[in-house]
Formats: structure tokens, C-alpha cells, sequence
């Protein structure tokens, strides 16, 4: 028999957004409500870039649509239906997938 552990979230819920560096993983941590278009940075904290480089340009307008939706759907009552975010518990527990993958140990 097989279980599967999901975890489901409502956009209230959600306490931090991080930014995080593709080359270094330094981390730039923001409160959703905290948020403002003019508070995201175009490099990191560890000074890399935070653009594409076969464009040069960084991937704002993409990340602050994203950063109003939610705070749009945050503020407002949605009549007949709310929104929830679903995640594969091995996504915020990593061990748990090792342990149910993790191969059980040979009795001698």
C-alpha cells in the first residue's frame, strides 16, 4: 500500500517570498505585504546579476506580476471558491523522501 503525503496551503499562509542566486544560493527574503515593485533588486546580495544573459534583461516584469497577483488575491474575498497551493511533501521535507525511498537495511 502506498501513501502520499501532500501539503496544502492558502495564499495567507504564505510568510516569506525568497529570492534566491542561481550561482551562489544567497538569499534575499521578503514579506509578501512588504513587497514593492521598487524592492526588488536586479543582482543578488552576493552582487551577481539577476538577468538573462542571452537578453540582458532582468526577469522583473514577470516576478511583479506574480508578487501583485498574490497580493491582490491576498486582499480580496473571492465569492464561491479560495485559492490553495498543493506541494509533494518530499518538496518541503526532503527527508521523508529518502526515508520511504532509502533501501531497508540486510539482517544477517
Amino acid at each position: 500500500m502506498t501513501f502520499e503525503h501532500r501539503i496544502v496551503v492558502g495564499l495567507e499562509e504564505i510568510k516569506a517570498i525568497v529570492l534566491e542566486c542561481n550561482l551562489c544560493h544567497a538569499k534575499i527574503v521578503f514579506a509578501p505585504e512588504k513587497l514593492e515593485n521598487q524592492n526588488i533588486p536586479s543582482k543578488g546580495p552576493c552582487g551577481h546579476a539577476w538577468e538573462s544573459p542571452q537578453t540582458a534583461e532582468p526577469p522583473l516584469p514577470p516576478l511583479l506580476a506574480l508578487i501583485t497577483s498574490l497580493k491582490t488575491l491576498r486582499n480580496s474575498n473571492m465569492p464561491g471558491f479560495s485559492v490553495r497551493l498543493e506541494f509533494d511533501e518530499a518538496i518541503c521535507n526532503p527527508r521523508a523522501n529518502s526515508e520511504r525511498t532509502a533501501s531497508p537495511k540486510a539482517s544477517n
